[in-house]
């Protein structure tokens, strides 16, 4: 029997909620699984299920239904889904509240076979009939095939979906996986192809999304916004430990829409170089490139973590091209002390640019922004911890034909600061009381390619007390 009891009046996003929110009860047995409730299941990588709560982003698709899944054989598996839901989602991510709704009724089932031999193969079919007040009614058929499996130190994982809405439109998604290790290298590929003709709400999906997701401060500020009907994407990420004092991590990601019939193909080359001067807006271009180095030094009482991380995202909005580049240089260290006290410090720098340009290509507006963000946490004993927060915004202006002749541009070398203070005191070790004073700064946060605007806090007080039970 699982519960979920909440109250949030109000939370930080999302509508207020008090008492019980979710519920399910499920039944484990030598041959049958079931569970009734709000049901969350993932099949492959999610590419037509995958039924998730994630609350820092108020994000919920479940279902109110049943969930059942049959081992006929020692390698052969039936599965199953039945449920509905009321979908609330945002017109504009920075929205506190849902403002939009969906009735969704899902209907799901497929099979999956193990063998030694051949791996893992699995093939399902969705069925979801989708209603609203201000979109048409639709009903959605996806069939999925997946195939897994491992050969020596090379791990292989495809899953195609063939995508229908009304009988009328199709689509496809593809994702692939690749790892291998080589000479102790672990490199790790993966593949997206998205194409959804229907260019449909598909709220039963949440597919892998090919890129790296930060938890730098400054990093994850910029976020890709993702196009779930019109991507493809690559990524490769490269992990080396040559030893405990030094580890790498190397990860580049990219990925850019289908040509349109009216504009040339963008190439490889044109995503990987990202020359702000060349037309390849219009297939909306991303780039990412980061470079890690981390490990234990001194007897193993210091660790650090240093990064770098350059940021590009092209866009095209209507004739305007617009763009967004950022150079990040995220820094950790931890220091143990004696008696088993430590220090964190994070220390990160970027530098920002958004330039929006005229057809042409020529400059009409660029801002420049310099980001310093720093924390210092000292840990007593795992007890308690004391934290100074520090972060410094300077903008800078740069000249476009936007501004004309006047010098310099408004609001040029504005500074904008936020600071805070924690205490965190560890009651027991699942139980813990928080005390903050200061301001932090709000912005986009994201999850699994799905985002929404967090409110920022401006020279408060706040206390979270946190219990696992």
């Amino acid at each position: 029997l699982f519960t979920q009891l909440e109250y949030s009046e109000p939370p930080i996003l999302g509508e207020s909620i008090g008492g019980l929110n979710k519920f399910y009860l499920d039944y484990y047995g030598d041959k049958l699984y079931l569970k009734a409730g709000d049901v969350y299941s993932l099949q492959g990588r999610g590419l037509t299920l995958n039924l998730i709560q994630d609350q820092s982003i108020d994000y919920d698709n479940s279902v109110k239904g049943i969930e059942a899944r049959f081992n006929l054989l020692e390698n052969l598996s039936l599965f199953s889904i039945i449920g509905q839901s009321k979908y609330k989602y945002r017109s504009d991510p920075a929205e506190r509240e849902k403002d939009l709704l969906l009735d969704s009724k899902l209907g799901f089932v497929g099979f999956e076979y193990e063998h030694d031999l051949i791996g893992t193969a699995s093939t399902s079919i969705l069925f979801n009939d989708i209603s609203s007040e201000s979109l048409t009614d639709y009903k959605l058929i996806e069939y999925d095939f997946l195939w897994n499996r491992q050969i020596k130190n090379i791990d292989l994982f495809i899953e195609h979906v063939i995508s229908n809405a009304n009988e009328s439109s199709s689509g496809k998604k593809t994702y692939v996986m690749i790892y291998a290790n080589i000479f102790d290298y672990g490199i790790t590929y993966e593949y997206k192809n998205y194409l959804l003709n229907h260019n449909y709400n598909i709220i039963t999906a949440n597919p892998p999304i090919v890129l790296r997701e930060s938890n730098s401060t400054l990093v994850s500020s910029n976020a890709h916004a993702i196009n779930w009907n019109d991507e493809i994407g690559h990524q490769i990420e490269i992990n080396k430990n040559f030893s405990d004092q030094f580890i790498i991590q190397a990860n580049t990601s990219l990925s850019y829409s289908h040509p349109k019939e009216s504009n040339s193909n963008i190439s490889l080359m044109d995503v990987l170089i990202m020359d702000g001067e060349s037309d390849i807006y219009h297939q909306y271009p991303f780039r990412q490139l980061y470079l890690e180095v981390s490990g234990w030094i001194n007897n193993d009482n210091v660790y650090y973590k240093i990064g770098i991380d350059k940021f590009d995202d092209f866009k095209k909005y209507f004739s305007n091209p617009f763009s967004v580049s950022a150079l990040t240089i995220p820094t950790m260290f931890t220091l143990k002390l004696s008696e088993n006290n430590s220090t964190t410090i994070y220390a990160e720098y970027q530098n920002r640019e958004e330039i929006s340009r005229m057809s042409d290509l020529s400059v009409n507006l660029a801002n420049n922004y310099i980001d310093n963000y720093y924390s210092f946490t000292y840990n007593h004993h795992s007890l308690f911890s004391l934290t100074f927060f520090y972060r410094q915004e300077l903008y800078k202006g740069v000249w476009g034909s936007f501004w004309g002749d006047i010098d310099p541009p408004p609001n040029s070398g504005n500074v904008e600061v936020w600071r805070g203070l924690d205490i965190t005191y560890q009651i027991n070790t699942s139980t813990q009381i928080s005390f903050f004073s200061g301001s932090q700064k709000g912005g986009l946060i994201c999850a699994n390619g799905i985002c929404a605007i967090q409110p920022g806090f401006e020279d408060g007080f706040k206390i979270t007390f946190r219990s696992l039970f």
